[in-house]
This record gives C-alpha cells, structure tokens and sequence, in this order.
C-alpha cells in the first residue's frame, strides 16, 4: 500500500482528525474550537505548524512597512 494512500495510514488519521473536529463543542470556560484546532496541529506535525506561522508572519511584516493612507 502507498503511503500517504487514503487507504494507508495518512488516510485514516485525516478522516479520524476530521470526525473530532466536527463533533468538536466548545463549552463555557473550557477550550475554544480554534486553540484546539491549533494545539492539535502543533502536536501532530510541527514542522507544517511553524511553517505555517512563519508563512503568517511574512505578509504581516511587509504591510507594516507600507504607508498606506
């Protein structure tokens, strides 16, 4: 079986992760949806995770040296 195979391993966790995402409910006081989201993503893969955020950081730091007015 091919890995990354949406028979292989890849497949399942995707569809597992999924499933727990849209049964998913924030309640009062507890954990939100995105901090979840979040933290769940940092622990499964780091690396996509700090990529992504130093992705995040490039157009922010860009624009903050533009003079729009």
């Amino acid at each position: 079986m091919a890995e990354g195979s949406a028979d292989g391993f890849s497949g399942k966790y995707i569809l597992s992760s999924c499933h727990f995402l849209m049964s998913f409910v924030e309640i009062p006081g507890g954990m939100t949806f995105e901090k979840m989201g979040l933290e769940s993503f940092a622990a499964f893969h780091p690396p996509a995770y700090i990529h992504s955020l130093m992705a995040a950081k490039i157009p922010r730091c860009l624009t903050g040296h533009l003079d729009i007015k």
